[in-house]
């Protein structure tokens, strides 16, 4: 797919580190960790095998935006095969980590990437295509606006934690499994002896 001297194409095994810093661009344009709050999960190292594991998913393709001559590249995106709904269930191509690195910018590189998602989506007869744009990337936003895209719904985030606190939450439910109590402390029984005076009063052997 090629747009003036910007080409698309797969994201090959060996451009881990490629991936790694367009993932730092995407959190540092979208107010950094809060945004990605299991990006680093295992690291660097972590986030290099998930990136293998999406090139060799079939459901899913990441696409590199790149320089024509140089194969140099310039923007990023990941696409999957997903449904608008689990009612609906209609099938749609689901566009994620959309990003162009800040100086290649305005070479085309953005529309050319959409342009070779279009062509995926037609290719496994979608219709429509969503795509996911983190809180904070207003250029993303402007940029969506006029190839045509409208909002589709809001989605928030928020650690398990913070949710049971602020519902007072104490245990998973009356079906759940319960939250672990403390064992209670062993009982101790003291026991006195008897007098021996007591024992013989009382006829025992």
């Amino acid at each position: 797919m090629w747009r003036g001297n910007v080409k698309v194409r797969t994201a090959r095994a060996d451009e881990a580190a490629e991936f790694l810093a367009f993932v730092d661009e995407l959190r540092q344009s979208t107010g950094g960790r809060a945004n990605y709050p299991r990006t680093l999960a295992g690291g660097r190292e972590g986030l290099a095998a998930r990136f293998g594991r999406l090139i060799d998913d079939p459901e899913r393709r990441v696409l590199f935006a790149v320089d024509a001559e140089s194969d140099r590249p310039l923007g990023m995106a990941v696409l999957s095969q997903d449904e608008i709904s689990v009612l609906a269930g209609t099938p749609i191509v689901m566009l994620s980590h959309l990003v162009v690195s800040a100086p290649h910018r305005r070479r085309g590189a953005g529309r050319a990437l959409m342009s070779a998602a279009a062509g995926y989506a037609e290719d496994l007869d979608c219709d429509h295509m969503v795509v996911g744009v983190t809180a904070g990337g207003r250029d993303a936003l402007r940029f969506l606006a006029r190839l045509g895209f409208a909002p589709l719904s809001s989605r928030r985030v928020a650690s398990i934690a913070t949710l049971r606190h602020t519902l007072g939450i104490t245990d998973h439910g009356v079906d759940g499994p319960r939250t672990r109590r403390r064992p209670l402390r062993p009982v101790r029984v003291l026991t006195r002896p008897v007098p021996m005076q007591r024992l013989r009063r009382g006829g025992a052997a």
